[in-house]
């Protein structure tokens, strides 16, 4: 067993430790009833919130097309995947298209060139903190094409140098 699996079960059976869990949890629950409380129109709020949430979802098709349309407008290109294969293979290529339309790159942490057409390991993608790639498994596919990819979310990166997958 590891050490990080011991603490868990140490912590789980630490009385002391359970009881103030479950007094910040009842102090949460407390204060987000306090919370909704001191809006004086809270039900009327969450009614409108879950009426637009059910006409957006009703309309996502339309929200969508003018979304792209909007974005495509301000010289965005926009891509869709049908499919998590897809949407890999897309980002994929635009990493190989990016490499291969600047060829020699310079490695900014030793100052030395590197030729990228020739040697794809050399690739490092720094990822922001994205749901959707843990969906896709975007990671592991650009690891697969020798594409190394850093986290720079702090708790996605201690994930991923644990090699485990976000909860």
């Amino acid at each position: 067993m590891t050490i990080f699996r011991e603490k868990i079960r140490q912590s789980i059976a630490d009385e002391n430790l359970q009881a103030a869990l479950d007094a910040n949890a009842e102090r949460r629950r407390k204060g987000r009833e306090a919370a909704f409380a001191s809006i004086p129109d809270y039900p009327e709020r969450r009614a409108r919130a879950h009426a637009i949430k059910a006409d957006v979802v009703a309309r996502l098709d339309e929200y969508l097309a003018q979304f792209i349309a909007n974005v495509e407008k301000n010289g965005i290109l926009v891509h869709r995947a049908g499919d998590a294969a897809e949407a890999n293979k897309i980002v994929l290529d635009i990493t190989q298209y990016a490499v291969r339309s600047t060829g020699i790159q310079v490695d900014r942490y030793t100052s030395t060139q590197v030729d990228t057409q020739h040697a794809p390991r050399n690739i490092l993608i720094a990822k922001s903190k994205s749901m959707v790639s843990e969906e896709i498994n975007l990671n592991h596919a650009l690891e697969e094409h020798g594409i190394r990819v850093v986290e720079t979310d702090l708790g996605e990166y201690i994930v991923q140098l644990r090699g485990e997958r976000p909860s």
